[in-house]
């Protein structure tokens, strides 16, 4: 069988190359562990920082997408506001305001989680 003549060199080439390594790697991998090693840690260190750089962007990004969203909650809050007020004639916006109440910003304890969306007092 032609076929597997090609077949049986290679495999003998193949074993001799396998039963060599098995006779020569004990000998090679100190040497191996004493280059690879500095590589390795290295290659970890460089992972190492790009995970913590990430982390702290990912960390802005979410406080900059907090501060959006709280924005938004307001200004819905005061257009919300601003809708459900009666509008009388002559009466602007600034006059219609109480003085005495405090801006909803001063109010301890606001944030746009805790807007209540009807007015008292």
């Amino acid at each position: 069988m032609a076929i597997f003549n090609g077949f049986k060199g290679s495999a003998i080439a193949g074993l001799a190359i396998g039963v060599g390594a098995a006779f020569v790697a004990p000998a090679l991998l100190p040497v191996i562990r004493t280059l690879a090693r500095p590589g390795a840690k290295a290659v970890i260190k460089a992972g190492v920082q790009a995970y913590e750089q990430a982390r702290v962007a990912l960390a802005e990004l979410g406080e900059v997408t907090d501060d959006l969203v709280a924005e938004v909650r307001a200004e819905l809050a005061a257009e919300h506001q601003q809708a459900s007020e009666p509008q009388r004639p002559g009466v602007t916006q600034a006059t219609a305001s109480s003085p005495a109440a405090p801006p909803l910003s001063a109010t301890p304890g606001a944030s746009p989680e805790n807007f209540v969306l009807s007015r008292t007092g």
